[in-house]
């Protein structure tokens, strides 16, 4: 029985930690989103056509990270 509240306990522990990276890594994504669908940022765009670098990088990653590649290549 000692045996199955220890499982029990590991159980938790991972559920815990897993949950806790996730929300720690969600964070540069909420940033990042925040920071390239600013209003003001779109203002900007929409009347002037300029983006920054930064916006730029911002969006690259929000893409790089949300949109994956499945291309594995065949070998025939």
């Amino acid at each position: 029985m000692n045996k199955f509240f220890e499982a029990i306990g590991l159980g938790i522990v991972a559920f815990v930690v897993v949950i806790g990276l996730s929300l720690l890594l969600a964070f540069p994504t909420k940033w990042a989103i925040n920071y390239v669908v600013n209003p003001t940022l779109l203002a900007t765009v929409f009347t002037t056509g300029h983006f920054s670098v930064w916006h730029a990088w911002a969006l690259n990653f929000l893409a790089s990270s949300l949109v994956k590649s499945t291309n594995t290549g065949s070998t025939k």
